[in-house]
């Protein structure tokens, strides 16, 4: 039975440093959890850089990269960060979709998420509104454009009028006293 004890023990130590392997590099649901959690709330710069390096410990660089930035982020000066907040109220004001996506691009990759997807959700709605504009609006009427001379007397004179029979071509009107055309 004293055989047996090692060769357990080396089992069960085996098991561990496996699971613990197998782990690494690999974002679990429950560090998904608390990377997201640590973006949107956390808001103390070096518990954010705390954080970062364990997650570099633990293989993920990508995460650790984005925790880092998030914690550079937080640190900016105040007039950097009114600077940040114009371009977010320029960017919801406007209704050019090229522009909006590429400006939440930039707020996401300086880990600025909550401006971006709201960046991202203003664009869907301003290119649905443009869609539904351009779907749903009937034709233009056809309206014709004017001649390009202006009519001339001789032209006028010889138009149908409402209430009067058309002219035969050559027929000229009898202009009364006062300028008026008899029939």
């Amino acid at each position: 039975m004293i055989p047996f004890v090692p060769l357990l023990v080396a089992g069960l130590a085996g098991l561990g440093i496996w699971r613990h392997k197998r782990k690494k590099g690999q974002l679990t649901p429950e560090r998904r959890a608390i990377f997201e959690t640590a973006l949107r709330v956390l808001e103390d710069p070096d518990k954010l850089r705390q954080l970062a390096d364990a997650y570099d410990k633990e293989g993920l660089k990508a995460e650790a990269i984005l925790l880092r930035k998030r914690a550079d982020l937080r640190e900016m000066p105040p007039d950097v960060k009114e600077g940040r907040r114009d371009a977010f109220r320029k960017g919801m004001a406007s209704t050019n979709v090229a522009d909006i996506e590429k400006l939440a691009e930039i707020f996401e990759k300086e880990t600025a998420t909550g401006a971006a997807l709201a960046l991202r959700n203003h664009a869907k709605a301003v290119k649905a509104a443009a869609d539904a504009l351009k779907h749903d609006l009937p034709a233009a009427p056809h309206i014709p454009t004017p001649p390009s001379s202006p009519v001339g007397d001789h032209e006028a004179r010889h138009t149908v009028q409402p209430g009067l029979p058309p002219k035969a071509a050559g027929e000229e009107d009898e202009v009364g006293e006062e300028g008026v055309a008899q029939a």
